[in-house]
């Protein structure tokens, strides 16, 4: 039986993963010890699967689309720069979204209760909207790494208008993660 990792997210636009990726080369030049994320991966997960079957993603991609019907396309917002599990101990250093209109926490409930329906499990964690940056090695150069985090904290760019969401597909390389679309789902347009 073949399995796919897959997860559900949005896909990030090309002008945010400019803006990305300026923030990655301003922390390169203090050589903070960063893993980065490609520009190019960057995505805001809704939830993520795991290892599933061929015919459970037949299902997930029913209950997704029952999921998308029922929310409104919406813009989100850049927000600010944080850390996982903190600004002064973070591990992953994340950029994250205000949801002024709550389309997208409704999204995500609604992808959650959806998915239940089918056996998956609900997040324990609440749910954050974040894009992962990057994912810090070492505490290495931590003062100096800190203070520049706190510096580039806020974060303004272009909005995001979210008018779909999708199904990914995860292959796990030496070289990185690299993702496949496996299904594309609509949201409500806004007349």
């Amino acid at each position: 039986m073949d399995l796919i990792r897959a997860f559900i997210a949005i896909s990030i636009p090309a002008p945010v993963q400019n803006v990305v990726e300026n923030i990655q080369d301003r922390f390169k030049k203090i050589r903070a010890p960063i893993r980065w994320v490609r520009p190019s991966n960057l995505h805001l997960t809704l939830k993520f699967l795991g290892n599933v079957t061929q015919e459970q993603i037949k299902g997930v991609k029913k209950c997704l689309s029952e999921a998308g019907q029922e929310v409104n396309s919406f813009t989100l917002k850049t927000s600010e720069i944080g850390g996982f599990p903190n600004l002064n101990y973070p591990k992953v250093l994340w950029l994250g979204f205000s949801d002024p209109d709550g389309q997208l926490h409704k999204l995500a409930e609604n992808i959650e209760f959806q998915l239940q329906k089918i056996g998956f499990e609900p997040e324990k964690r609440k749910f954050t909207p974040h894009l992962t940056i990057g994912r810090i090695k070492s505490p290495k150069g931590k003062k100096i790494f800190i203070r520049l985090l706190h510096e580039e904290k806020n974060v303004s760019c272009n909005d995001i208008c979210v008018t779909c969401f999708k199904l990914i597909k995860s292959d796990l390389k030496p070289t990185g993660p690299e993702y496949s679309v496996l299904h594309t789902f609509n949201l409500r347009k806004v007349v």
